[in-house]
């Protein structure tokens, strides 16, 4: 016990002596590696286990989303029930409402958007509810005069955009044109 109180003394001892010491180096190091950047004094600073090695992300670019994904797609028959199928998707450039109808792709937007925005929503269209045979793929013909694209039709901001649809008024939902006595009835 005696033995590591004495080597603690001597411990500040030195400590005080040597303490100008190295203040100055401190100080010296410190202009020093301030001229070299500050990534010099973060690097003297950290230990070798705190150092972090940073990755660049990479983005994968909006126009190629969805292409693996439409590759395993389901296809369907019938593209009758399609129209009250809706999609609303967020672009780079705002957002999209989407749905199918008479062989066009109908949008609503307040912004304009580019076709290749257009068409990885459709792609996304197409994979959402299993209409792969809806959207058209082949892209080599696109040069030539004759050539089979998707067919975007924009319709409106999206304010403009109804969710809801009017009941047509026949013969089979009397039950909807029925007067209060009638309902009182019931």
């Amino acid at each position: 016990m005696y033995d590591i109180l004495i080597a603690l003394v001597a411990a500040i001892q030195i400590f005080h002596f040597s303490k100008s010491l190295d203040v100055e180096f401190f100080k010296q190091s410190i202009r020093y590696y301030s001229f070299c950047g500050y990534s010099y004094i973060r690097k003297w600073f950290l230990s070798p286990q705190e150092k972090v090695i940073i990755t660049p992300v990479v983005v994968e670019k909006y126009e190629d989303k969805y292409k693996k994904e439409f590759n395993i797609a389901e296809s369907c028959k019938s593209t009758e029930n399609l129209k009250y199928s809706i999609l609303m998707e967020n672009t780079p450039n705002g957002n999209v409402i989407m749905f199918y109808e008479n062989g066009s792709f109908v949008y609503y937007s307040d912004k304009i958007i580019p076709y290749r925005f257009l068409d990885t929503v459709g792609r996304k269209y197409a994979i959402y509810f299993k209409c792969k045979n809806v959207y058209i793929v082949d892209k080599s013909q696109l040069q030539k005069k004759d050539a089979i694209a998707n067919k975007y039709t924009y319709q409106g901001k999206i304010v403009n955009f109804s969710f809801l649809q009017k009941v047509k008024k026949n013969a089979t939902n009397k039950k909807l044109n029925m007067s209060f006595k009638d309902f009182k009835k019931i």
